[in-house]
């Protein structure tokens, strides 16, 4: 009787941990995202109402008029971060010409996401990020992150801004409000 109890443990047990494997969480990617995978296009011949890329395109720059960008400089400080419940921080060094950005996640390169680019017209600021590579081995540690960017032409600040970082994490778009004083650097 012990002999079946532990062989139907182990087998309840190998079940489980086959259900977590990166094949299945793909799998579960694949059939839960709102974006059809690329090889799920019309197989007909005939031109269809709307024509189609053969790239997924992404909504980075969706919406942008004029403006300017700024590239991301890592920041390295070893800081204590006041993080709760918001998955970033942004402050502005000089507002309308430096700010920072702040988030915590693992200090595993590839386990955490990094930002790209940074777009703003005066009025808003957008960042884009690379998200935390999938089915990476991550350490569990958390650690800060930060990055510092400055627009080559500055600009008044007036009020609040909204910061909208694409692809921070995984619900894809989160605004994050960006008061218009300067802060003491947090490193």
């Amino acid at each position: 009787m012990r002999i079946r109890t532990v062989a139907v443990g182990l087998a309840a047990a190998a079940m489980l941990l086959s259900a977590c494997s990166d094949n299945n969480v793909q799998d579960y990617r694949d059939t839960h995202t709102s974006r059809a995978p690329a090889t799920e296009r019309p197989t007909s011949d005939e031109p269809t109402e709307e024509p189609t890329s053969e790239e997924p395109t992404d909504d980075a720059g969706e919406g942008r008029s004029d403006g300017q960008t700024a590239e991301p400089e890592e920041l390295k400080a070893d800081v204590e971060l006041p993080m709760s419940e918001s998955p970033a921080i942004v402050t502005w060094e000089t507002p309308g010409e430096t700010f920072h950005v702040y988030t915590q996640g693992s200090s595993t390169e590839g386990c955490y996401p990094v930002p790209t680019e940074a777009w703003t017209d005066g009025e808003r600021i957008e960042i884009d990020f690379d998200p935390a590579e999938p089915g990476r081995a991550c350490t569990m540690d958390i650690v800060p992150h930060g990055w510092s960017f400055t627009w080559e032409e500055p600009f008044e600040v007036t009020g609040e801004m909204m910061v909208e970082m694409r692809r921070l994490n995984l619900t894809g778009r989160i605004q994050i409000p960006l008061p218009p004083e300067p802060t003491e650097p947090i490193a």
